[in-house]
């Protein structure tokens, strides 16, 4: 670690009295035992004996100026009085006693490490004896106690620390009821990240004590999404700043990948703010100072995104498709529908094709056995189709559905029914991060798309274009909300907020025109057996790359003759038409 005031006397006795000042709240897991404290401490230790040694050596200077031949050794002066960084610093909270007295003696541990490190980098053997007070390791629900019975809050200068990586869908019962204790009126509580409740927690303790800077790794879906709505906005609204954020990237959980965000954030406001991009999970980390880090983890100003239901350039609207909850019993893979429509003829009139995200990426078929309006006759002569249709009765009563339990009686119909006629997109609505482009495709009756899909109807092929152009995807990996790596689409905060650019029928046909380029080129490989996903993987075949390009070179220019410089660039300039627009609801 470098101290950048090298030869400032000033700024290396300010950053001195810092570290004195220094207490980290950590929720410990039971797999890491206080490491994170642990690692904290020695960086700590390691960077005021760096203090140390400057200020010892200005000292030095001043005590030795006009002395020809003196030069200066670190043996010379005492450091007994100089380290006063200690486990005492440090707070904790953990739900099991014996990971608390783990911590606890660890943190002993280390501080006896970085001991032996001051002795042999000054020279001097540095010991405390007797023992001084340990870490303050508290056994308790860190979201449920008040931080301020744990740690002096006027005296707190940092609080850090890596919440559990627990993701909203991954919530138990009890950890939703904890993070809605932590701040009940708190907007989109619900649908916020466990790790949320430390962001939330902290904020309370800063507002106690404004100069207080706090840190957290976490998972990197707070930040995308309606979480970085519902979390990082609402904290920008109570007067707090993103000083300092690690892009995401990909971390050693003991043993486990995760992807994380690091978010330094407080109630100063900074003139220079300092973002670590990675160019991949696992590239080396990127310093770029900027003016702003937003709600994102982007250069730029707030966002302020908020939810549409209606498509803000007056596009077709976009709807979930049809939910086959507790009807798995009418599903069909190819061999199972064969002999099924083999065997019970009248069927095949019935038999949909079925896609869902699976289904699309992946180019095999099932069907559905749509019995909507299928005569009552048929079925109640038919015994095999009855089973089945008493084998989604089943499923429906015992189901913790509610409305599964209401359509018991009616099991001829799909859960919800938004089976569309003509032709229509479709959408997955979860797609690998890996992807540069989301694979759209083009379907018609009779084919029905699951509720894994977004489908669109009326949809020309000039719709299909802007949605699967590069200006369309940088506003998508932006605003998206995220499965691990994986993009999770959105209508309501996708596409309804993408606005399309102003167009006559001239420009619509040289995208169509490109459209039909991509599609042949599709159906090329489809022919010889290749699928969607490994069209649209890491590497893309170089005439669909080609074609692509082309696409978003034709698309780009319909919003502006200017060339863009980035995604970052694109997206500021979509932001920017988002403004304009909203402004007219």
């Amino acid at each position: 670690m470098e101290i950048d005031a090298r030869g400032s006397e000033k700024s290396l006795s300010f950053c001195y009295l810092k570290i004195d000042n220094i207490f980290c709240v950590s929720r410990l897991t039971r797999e890491g035992s206080g490491n994170f404290l642990m690692l904290a401490y020695r960086e700590l230790r390691r960077l005021e004996h760096e203090v140390v040694s400057e200020v010892l050596i200005q000292e030095w200077k001043q005590d030795n100026r006009g002395t020809m031949g003196a030069e200066y050794q670190d043996t010379l002066l005492t450091i007994e009085d100089r380290i006063i960084v200690e486990v005492s610093q440090f707070y904790g909270v953990e739900l099991q006693p014996y990971a608390a007295s783990i911590a606890k003696l660890g943190l002993w541990l280390i501080d006896h490490l970085m001991n032996m490190e001051a002795s042999n980098k000054f020279g001097q053997y540095f010991v405390r004896l007797p023992l001084h007070a340990g870490a303050n390791i508290y056994v308790d629900n860190a979201l449920k106690v008040d931080w301020k019975d744990i740690v002096p809050v006027t005296k707190l200068s940092y609080i850090l620390g890596n919440p559990p990586f627990i993701g909203h869908n991954a919530k138990s019962v009890d950890n939703q009821k904890e993070l809605k204790s932590v701040a009940p009126k708190w907007k989109g509580i619900s649908n916020l990240d466990y790790v949320s409740g430390w962001f939330i927690k902290a904020s309370k303790m800063m507002e106690y004590n404004p100069l207080i800077e706090t840190a957290f790794v976490s998972t990197n879906s707070i930040a995308q999404g309606t979480q970085a709505i519902n979390l990082f906005s609402e904290l920008f609204n109570k007067g707090f700043n993103i000083n300092f954020a690690h892009q995401t990237f990909e971390w050693d959980n003991n043993g486990a990948k995760v992807h994380v965000i690091i978010t330094g954030f407080s109630k100063i406001k900074k003139k220079q703010r300092k973002l670590y991009k990675y160019s991949s999970l696992k590239a080396e980390a990127q310093l770029v100072e900027v003016s702003n880090i937003n709600e994102y983890l982007l250069p730029m100003k707030s966002v302020k995104l908020t939810a549409m239901y209606k498509q803000i350039s007056g596009k077709p609207d976009m709807i979930y498709g049809s939910n086959m909850s507790t009807g798995t019993a009418l599903m069909f893979k190819e061999k199972e529908y064969q002999e099924f429509i083999r065997k019970i003829p009248w069927t095949k009139e019935y038999m949909r094709p079925l896609i869902g995200a699976k289904e699309l990426t992946n180019n095999f078929k099932r069907y559905v056995l749509y019995l909507k309006d299928a005569k009552p006759s048929l079925i109640n002569s038919t015994n095999e189709v009855l089973e089945r249709l008493n084998k989604v009765k089943s499923d429906r009563k015992n189901s913790k559905d509610i409305l599964a339990n209401q359509m018991v009686d009616t099991p001829t119909l799909l859960y919800s029914d938004r089976v569309l006629d003509g032709d229509f997109l479709v959408i997955p609505i979860v797609t690998s991060g890996n992807r540069e482009y989301v694979p759209i495709i083009f379907e018609k009756y009779p084919t029905i798309a699951t509720n894994k899909t977004f489908q669109l109807p009326n949809a020309d092929k000039y719709i299909f274009g802007i949605l699967e152009s590069r200006m369309h995807m940088c506003w998508m990996k932006v605003t998206v909300g995220r499965l691990k790596s994986d993009y999770s689409y959105s209508n309501t905060l996708v596409y309804n907020t993408f606005v399309f650019p102003e167009t006559n029928k001239t420009q619509e046909e040289t995208v169509a025109n490109l459209v039909d380029n991509v599609l042949t080129i599709r159906e090329k490989y489809f022919k010889i057996g290749e699928k969607i996903k490994d069209l649209y993987s890491k590497l893309m075949p170089p005439d669909l790359r080609k074609a692509h390009n082309k696409l978003d070179r034709e698309v780009e220019k319909l919003y502006r003759k200017q060339p863009f410089n980035s995604d970052e660039d694109r997206f500021e300039y979509l932001l920017k038409l988002y403004r304009r627009e909203i402004e007219k609801f």
